[in-house]
């Protein structure tokens, strides 16, 4: 059984070596989800509400996506080997103009934390940030307070600490959900 693992490993790093840098397709980087830790950008997309409250934008996932078909989630991306050394710009350019694309964004990313994650897709590692978003948007707001149950399980968490540090940033308690947008 060891021998054939060996085999099938070394056929398989054979094969691995004549892929491009790039994008992968889908199988391939649900196999890649399966063996390694994925590392990941999240952005946790926050604003406040005329009646004071603190809201989430959620995207739809595709209905053909093969783990969470139609779920809702805060915007991601895998980071890639191609993506600029020493700066998260191209992630953040693939989330905010591209995923969040028709959302007025009223800040810079503000960093949150790093936390691992263990998800239906395999393991990853999130560097969860928030952004301040306006009203303007295609998609759709929900108070933290009440998360739909339609959200992936592993972001309630994340957006939890998000929505935290977002109150400790902006000065904000409870009872005073007053708002002035941070710079961009």
């Amino acid at each position: 059984m060891v021998r054939r693992q060996e085999l099938a490993q070394s056929e398989a790093a054979r094969a691995l070596s004549q892929v491009s840098l790039g994008v992968l397709s889908s199988a391939l980087f649900r196999e890649m989800c399966r063996l390694i830790v994925m590392p990941a950008i999240e952005i946790v997309p926050l604003r406040i509400s005329e009646d004071g409250q603190i809201e989430v934008l959620l995207i739809p996932r595709d209905q053909e996506d093969p783990v969470w078909p139609g779920k809702l989630h805060t915007p991601g991306t895998i980071l890639r080997s191609l993506d600029r050394k020493g700066s998260f710009n191209d992630p953040f350019s693939r989330i905010l103009d591209c995923e969040m694309a028709g959302t007025q964004i009223l800040s810079d990313p503000q960093f949150v934390e790093t936390i691992f994650v263990d998800s239906e897709r395999g393991a990853g590692l999130l560097l969860v940030y928030w952004v301040e978003v306006g009203t303007k948007s295609p998609f759709s707001f929900f108070p933290v307070t009440s998360l739909p149950e339609g959200l992936i399980d592993v972001q309630r968490p994340m957006i939890k600490m998000a929505v935290e540090n977002f109150k400790l940033i902006r000065g904000l308690d409870n009872n005073s959900l007053e708002s002035t947008p941070l710079p961009r």
